[in-house]
């Protein structure tokens, strides 16, 4: 392995974003609304000194890796038990069973943002973080917002597009998180429409 194993790798730009393959889905002929979202979201993302590569860390002067992992694995998330085995390790947790690993390259221990705790905010009706990391993301905002016009159902939808916002978050956060009445409900995506029901249903009196 030498240095020039750097050529081996895309670094993605805003020049050459709109020709590269983006993970989470499937490129096809059909326009995906979704996509065009994701490549804004990342191109706001580079401008902020995000790189977007495979990142040999150790050789760019960082601390170390972090992923976001659980106690009890989560289809969304990747297989912290792989991670561990190449020496990542739990770091600090959450009272809902969330996990921070890290792999420290100089003993750094990073933490979860206080606020991450605190799993709950001060908003009636129902509360969406969200950014456009997930191209599906889209298409559920446009659902949330008609369900919730038609049920006259409140709901503040806000988006995460700064790392400012990112570290204020009151909850564990991919790329969505749901409060109802003040309640941390999930981060998952609604798959459709019933689950928005139900979330209503069951928070509704809380």
């Amino acid at each position: 392995m030498t240095a020039d194993m750097d050529t081996d790798f895309i670094n993605l730009t805003p020049e050459n974003l709109s020709g590269e393959h983006l993970c989470c889905i499937i490129r096809s002929k059909k326009i995906h609304p979704g996509i065009e979202a994701k490549r804004q979201w990342l191109a706001s993302r580079l401008t902020e000194g995000h790189v977007f590569r495979k990142l040999n860390a150790k050789a760019k002067g960082k601390s170390g890796v972090c992923m976001l992992g659980a106690q009890k694995q989560k289809a969304w998330l990747s297989d912290q038990s792989f991670a561990k085995k190449f020496g990542f390790e739990v770091v600090d947790t959450t009272d809902t069973g969330y996990e921070l690993l890290a792999l420290s390259f100089d003993g750094t221990k990073p933490q979860f943002s206080p606020s991450v705790k605190n799993q709950g905010i001060e908003c009636k009706g129902l509360t969406v973080y969200y950014d456009m990391q997930c191209p599906y993301v889209c298409q559920n905002i446009e659902a949330i917002k008609k369900y919730c016009e038609t049920n006259h159902v409140p709901v503040s939808l806000i988006q995460v597009d700064t790392l400012h916002k990112a570290k204020e978050l009151p909850c564990v956060f991919n790329n969505w998180a749901v409060f109802y009445n003040g309640n941390f409900v999930t981060v998952n995506l609604f798959l459709d429409v019933s689950y928005i029901e139900k979330i209503v249903n069951r928070y509704a009196t809380t």
